[in-house]
């Protein structure tokens, strides 16, 4: 493959901005504690809030016919709901609020733990419940791990031929496509049908020149023996997959390696995953609490493990690197940031727009803040009591590179490439800080 990719540093990238947590870190999974927020606090099973008679509360006219709890009345909505732990729920802030009180949450505990006894004669239980499971999670579909175990999907009408002459059309636009178009891989992907569906997309040029790109900058991140050997005894997982050109050509390049392609999108056809041996999918959400599990079970007597992202939006960046430093199973990341989405990406447009930068790059800095601070918490000292990590103590630091590829055809082309050094045992952080903190000091 062609050595072309420049590091990317020059002194014009601004600083980055900062970035604030959405979802909660994968090292509060690794550390055994609860990943599940709770809407709110139940008595038997039933929410509290789902008890009270809300109009009695608010001085109108009762219409539960006395079933539910006539308690706190005339008290400040939002503190009730913040007492019994309701999703979300933010205590009275108004200065002109009408509420006759504002109850604690022993208040709340102590008058729906009254009325219950009063009415049911015994003792409630309090318990919390876990909220409802988003609406697009990896729980739904099955299409996607069945077509990747059965091979059996939608069939390719469009013939090798034609495939192969429109990506000739375009061969002078990117040295990955040329190098593409003359490697053996192409012909095995035209002669199978199953493989020849992936090329069968409109953006099948840009498409291959990421995929090969991804390849390229893989097989960077390995060292000379692991390349000789084609692979062996290398696991790439592949996140937030898609249908997964990129984890088919990487297949090719490394076809010792076992590549594990991963998404949350259970509705694909995957048919071509069996037609390359070492390649599997996993039907995964890259925000469940139960992912570094998998990852561990994935990356299981690997040599090397490397995570990669391609064209990762929104907080699925920062997620995957979240994972890769919570994980010590992961040795290394790719990851390639896409689109600016959610109140993140606003902060990052605004911030571009007032340094007179371009967004992405700004993009690009706060991720590399956001891996630098990760390293600088390697370094930190060893927590108290921690055994001596004697094979650590020689070990090189993790060492960060952001690539440039100008020959991969998208403006979404900045890679950052990090192979990780040996974790010093630190004190565990708290939950709050974990979930939530900035990318720069």
């Amino acid at each position: 493959m062609d050595d072309h990719a420049n590091t990317f540093e020059a002194p014009w990238l601004a600083a980055g901005v900062n970035y604030q947590r959405k979802f909660q870190s994968a090292r509060v999974a690794d550390a055994g504690e609860s990943t599940i927020k709770s809407v709110g606090e139940t008595a038997e099973g039933v929410l509290c809030a789902e008890l009270l008679c809300w109009p009695y509360m608010r001085g109108e006219a009762c219409t539960c016919d006395g079933k539910l709890a006539h308690i706190l009345k005339g008290a400040c909505g939002r503190n009730i709901n913040l007492g019994f732990g309701r999703h979300r729920a933010k205590s009275c802030g108004f200065a002109r609020c009408n509420a006759t009180s504002h109850p604690s949450e022993e208040e709340c505990h102590r008058a729906i733990a009254a009325w219950w006894r009063e009415t049911r004669g015994a003792e409630p239980e309090f318990g919390k419940r876990p909220p409802p499971a988003p609406a697009n999670t990896a729980a739904r579909g099955e299409r996607s791990t069945l077509s990747a175990q059965e091979g059996a999907g939608k069939r390719c009408t469009l013939p090798a031929s034609k495939l192969r002459e429109h990506l000739a059309r375009h061969e002078g636009e990117s040295k990955h496509l040329h190098a593409f178009l003359r490697d053996p891989m192409l012909e095995a992907m035209l002669s199978d049908e199953r493989l020849r569906a992936l090329l069968a997309m409109r953006s099948r040029v840009k498409e291959v020149t990421e995929a090969w790109s991804v390849c390229e900058q893989v097989r960077a991140l390995l060292d000379a023996d692991a390349l000789a050997a084609g692979g062996a005894g290398v696991v790439v997982l592949d996140f937030c997959s898609g249908k997964g050109l990129g984890a088919t050509l990487l297949s090719f390049a490394l076809p010792a390696a076992r590549i594990v392609m991963l998404d949350a999108n259970g509705e694909m056809d995957l048919a071509h995953v069996c037609a390359r041996p070492n390649v599997s999918f996993r039907h995964a959400d890259i925000f469940s609490s139960q992912l570094p599990a998998l990852v561990r079970q994935e990356a299981e007597g690997a040599a090397v493990c490397i995570a990669v992202g391609m064209h990762l939006c929104g907080p699925l960046s920062p997620r995957l690197i979240d994972v890769a430093f919570a994980v010590d199973a992961i040795d290394a990341l790719l990851l390639c940031p896409c689109c600016l989405k959610g109140g993140h990406g606003k902060a990052v447009a605004l911030s571009a727009k007032e340094r007179g930068c371009d967004p992405y790059a700004l993009l690009i800095e706060t991720l590399r803040a956001i891996c630098e601070r990760e390293i600088a918490g390697e370094r930190a000292p060893a927590a108290p009591g921690a055994p001596d990590d004697d094979e650590g103590a020689g070990a090189p630091p993790s060492r960060l590179q952001v690539v440039l590829d100008t020959e991969m055809l998208s403006p979404r082309n900045v890679f950052l490439a990090l192979r990780k050094g040996k974790r010093a045992a630190r004190a565990p952080r708290c939950e709050s800080e974990l979930r939530c903190e900035p990318c720069v000091p």
